[in-house]
């Protein structure tokens, strides 16, 4: 047999002894055992695989002898009819009810199942007898309810049937040598106190700390010393007293001083260092602060008459001292806190003035010399980082110059050209590989993007030739975005940089990184090769190439030096 329904007994209107232990029953219907006209006296479910146990089927409006469900897998009891208690005028039904050996944890609370009224609770307590032990009953606060109170008194009813009331606790470890009848209200028994329930994060208890409700007290708990916390918890509006003492609070919400019922804060070794206006509601003799340093200010000047209090008998004393003077506040007059207050707001004056000319002079600084600081910058980047030629590079060098200076032009062609091309760099020099009737601007454009480094002979006319000061502007948009590129300046006729017009360009000049034609240790050519690294793989052409590009710009005229002079 497997279940038993509300008709199953419907039949059998005699019915007095009913035994259906050791089956497989799961399921009673609500109400099938209390179905008129009242005649059974004694059932026996035990043995049999029930995990619930509805108050209807044990709270019978008729007197029986016993009912039996011993030895099952019952945990929880339910009300799925909505029994509301008993009848005060119908004073019928009473017996033994057995549940041992079954898989009850936590004495269960009666209102939740029908028994709201304190008559109710009596009746259950005194005309029926509960045989709840073998069952692994923890001990905790719920122990401590009006029907196990009424069930201990209400043994004295019931000759015999004492021991059925000493149940063991099985949890927490610490009361297992308790019986539940240790626990009984009175104000001499303090085991009483040893009921609580741990609260969780579920229960709104705070992260990491350790809360208990605790109904002897009538209380709940809740501890976060020690937790290196940094701001106090707020919440606690039916607290007494308070302890968030060896943490990391650096404030304090107003809120805590308005719980009126909060007799006891205790703020001890934390990092507080001020006081707001709304601890004014509260007594010194109610917090404790032990030794506090706190920031001083004419805010707080009516701290004196409020540490007055705390000279009453029985009151803690708390000794605060302003940070600036590390004088006792207590001893202090409330002019002696605005002395403080205007030091204070001296000093953020003169921060907030020198912060504002160090913002000006450091604007003007960088406005005059913004192109000497990017190329330091620059310079700096580029020890760090290691150069690549783009993909798109075709050339090694281009060569900037004044092409109307002749002796510019002759120094070029046959010393510094020869050598680089020799050396097996890739240079395009604008007058001999332009092509000829092309539009100068356009291919000198184009030309400029595909070379990974420029030379720039700084002769007297240079920025003012015909395309010298176009080539330097094209030449100093890609060098200022892009750090794999190189410039490297030859100042041909040792300029100053004062008679320089364009500020970037002078930049190169004032810091020293052009290259002086003068050539007093005669490495000027060894000097640009340093500068420019080797020379992309490939782009190494031969020399037998150079000699043959040189001949054929001898038919225009250029003159070629057999020899390098320089």
């Amino acid at each position: 047999m497997e279940t038993i329904t509300n008709t199953s007994f419907s039949n059998l209107p005699f019915l007095r002894h009913v035994d259906l232990s050791k089956n497989k029953i799961s399921h009673i219907d609500p109400g099938s055992l209390a179905y008129r006209p009242r005649s059974l006296l004694y059932i026996n479910l035990s043995f049999n695989n029930l995990e619930e146990l509805d108050v209807s089927n044990f709270m019978l409006d008729f007197y029986f002898y016993r009912l039996d469900f011993s030895n099952n897998q019952i945990s929880k009891l339910t009300n799925k009819n909505g029994w509301n208690g008993f009848n005060i005028d119908d004073r019928n039904g009473g017996g033994r009810i057995v549940l041992m050996n079954n898989k009850f944890t936590h004495f269960p609370n009666v209102s939740k199942i029908g028994f709201a009224g304190e008559y109710s609770v009596k009746r259950l307590a005194y005309t029926y007898i509960v045989n709840m032990r073998n069952n692994n009953w923890t001990c905790d606060c719920y122990v401590w309810n009006e029907y196990l109170n009424y069930m201990l008194v209400g043994f004295q009813y019931h000759p015999g049937s004492e021991n059925f009331y000493r149940i063991p606790c099985s949890n927490p470890p610490e009361l297992r040598n308790y019986f539940v009848t240790d626990f009984q209200k009175n104000e001499t028994n303090k085991l009483q106190h040893l009921l609580i329930c741990n609260l969780t994060l579920i229960d709104n208890c705070p992260y990491r700390c350790y809360c208990f409700y605790q109904p002897s007290k009538n209380r709940t708990v809740i501890d976060c010393s020690g937790l290196a916390l940094k701001e106090e918890r707020s919440y606690l509006f039916r607290a007494t007293k308070l302890n968030v003492s060896n943490n990391f609070i650096t404030t304090i919400s107003p809120i805590i001083y308005e719980v009126q019922i909060l007799n006891l804060i205790d703020f001890r070794l934390n990092s507080l260092n001020t006081l707001g206006n709304e601890v004014r509601l509260k007594s010194p003799c109610s917090l404790l602060f032990s030794h506090l340093t706190i920031s001083c200010s004419c805010e707080l000047n009516w701290l004196p008459i409020w540490l007055e209090r705390q000279k009453l008998p029985y009151c803690m004393f708390n000794r605060i001292v302003c940070i600036s003077n590390n004088k006792d506040v207590s001893s202090m007059s409330p002019s002696e806190f605005c002395i403080q207050d205007n030091t204070t707001k001296h000093i953020f004056t003169g921060i907030v003035i020198t912060s504002f000319l160090v913002i000006i002079i450091t604007t003007i600084i960088f406005h005059h010399y913004k192109y000497e600081i990017y190329l330091l910058w620059r310079s700096n980047k580029l020890l760090k980082s290691s150069r690549k030629v783009h993909s798109e590079t075709k050339y090694d060098i281009y060569i900037s110059f004044d092409e109307e200076n002749e002796m510019a032009r002759q120094w070029i062609v046959g010393v510094l050209l020869r050598f680089l091309e020799g050396k097996g760099y890739k240079v395009l020099l604008p007058c001999r590989d332009f092509s000829f009737g092309g539009i100068r601007e356009e291919e000198m454009r184009s030309s400029i993007w595909k070379c990974s480094s420029w030379i720039i002979l700084q002769s007297q006319n240079y920025l003012h030739s015909t395309y010298g000061e176009n080539e330097w502007k094209i030449i100093w948009n890609i060098y200022k975005t892009n750090l794999k590129t190189k410039n490297i300046i030859i100042n041909y006729d040792v300029i100053k940089s004062d008679s320089i017009s364009l500020r970037n360009f002078r930049a190169f000049i004032k810091l020293g990184y052009a290259l002086d034609f003068c050539n007093i240790d005669k490495n000027l050519l060894n000097d640009v090769r340093k500068r420019l690294g080797p020379p992309a793989s490939r782009y190494t052409t031969g020399l037998k190439n150079s000699k043959l590009r040189y001949k054929h710009m001898e038919k225009f005229d250029i003159f070629v030096p057999e020899k390098n002079n320089v």
